[in-house]
């Protein structure tokens, strides 16, 4: 006969001393920092970089992972699945975008007392190929006439 106390142990899901520890950050959040970093980066240079799709492909790879290893992975939430190397270069080349569509950054000025429009910029819209993601990106006129050059 099987005691109550052996059917409970079994039960229980093992802890981690260091998931229990208040404050201490998830791999995804992890994740999520570099993402944002790299975004950021890539953003500065005026070039798409799908957000979006590097996102869910980390948290898909976290899903799959945690399904096929499950407890052997050593993490007892799936957010806590590590991802050895990630590539986040995948998402920021050009060559993935379909290029959609430009258009003008128009902007009121007051220009001695009247009242002008102003081509500040463009807008640059463009297609992710994966899941078809939209994203437009400003870029300041100063920088396309150095490109123009």
């Amino acid at each position: 006969m099987v005691g109550v106390d052996t059917v409970l142990e079994q039960i229980k899901p093992e802890y981690h001393a260091e998931d229990l520890i208040y404050g201490k950050k998830t791999e995804r959040q992890k994740f999520y920092k570099r993402l944002a970093e790299r975004s950021t980066q890539v953003n500065q240079d005026y070039k798409p970089f799908c957000h979006r799709c590097c996102k869910l492909d980390f948290e898909e790879m976290q899903e799959r992972m945690w399904k096929e290893k499950g407890v052997r992975t050593g993490a007892t939430q799936m957010e806590n699945v590590k991802i050895p190397d990630f590539n986040f270069e995948e998402y920021a080349s050009v060559d993935k975008f379909n290029f959609k569509s430009r258009t003008d950054v128009i902007e009121n000025k007051l220009i001695d007392s009247v009242r002008v429009q102003i081509a500040t910029g463009e807008f640059r819209n463009y297609l992710c190929r994966r899941r078809n993601c939209g994203l437009t990106i400003q870029i300041p006129i100063e920088k396309i006439k150095g490109e123009k050059k």
